[in-house]
């Protein structure tokens, strides 16, 4: 076995649901994903299975377009339960057999909490263009339209000192910083096609 490496077991188990208009004026399709991804490794978690880094329980898309003469229309949402992570819940101290003091982590079970949910609508309007032999589109649209807050992951550093009492902390305590995805991201775009 190479030190780099963990050899274990992974199980998927779910299913997907998928309902799609493909003809007319509307078109569309709405998805559903239910799933349960765990792993598991002799040397990780005390052999018991864990959720996978990527398992996310539901997930639901909504897909909406409209063509009307040289305009179409597109709506887009997109929800998804929280991905898993692992954290450190606190800090103890123990006193050795040499009288020093060692710090300790405390940490939850792997991936045991779920980050929140991550859901966004985009929106789209574009004009179709056509002059002779080239084509081309223009038009607007907007990504995470209301702007929701999507955490991508969860930052963790250690704090020794206590800013607003002005003094050390005896135990090191844990500040989190989430890592967050694109907010309200409007765009403009030309499309040419000679």
């Amino acid at each position: 076995m190479n030190a780099n490496f963990y050899t274990g077991t992974g199980v998927v188990n779910g299913i997907d649901i998928l309902l799609q208009k493909k003809t007319g004026k509307y078109t569309g399709w709405i998805s559903y994903t239910l799933q349960e991804v765990e792993h598991k490794f002799k040397e990780i978690n005390q052999n018991k299975a864990f959720p996978a880094a990527h398992n996310q329980s539901h997930e639901i898309k909504i897909v909406n377009m409209y063509s009307l003469r040289k305009w179409d229309f597109a709506a887009t949402w997109v929800y998804a339960t929280g991905k898993p992570y692992t954290a450190p819940l606190g800090t103890y101290e123990l006193e050795m057999l040499d009288n020093q003091k060692q710090t300790f982590i405390l940490v939850s079970d792997k991936n045991s909490l779920d980050l929140p949910a991550y859901h966004r609508l985009d929106f789209s309007i574009t004009r179709n263009l056509a002059i002779k032999d080239v084509k081309g589109q223009f038009g607007i649209s907007v990504f995470n339209l209301y702007g929701h807050r999507n955490i991508k992951y969860r930052q963790f550093t250690r704090e020794y000192y206590d800013w607003e009492k002005q003094e050390p902390l005896d135990l090191p305590r844990f500040k989190t910083k989430d890592v967050v995805l694109l907010g309200f991201t409007p765009n403009i775009f030309l499309n040419i096609k000679f």
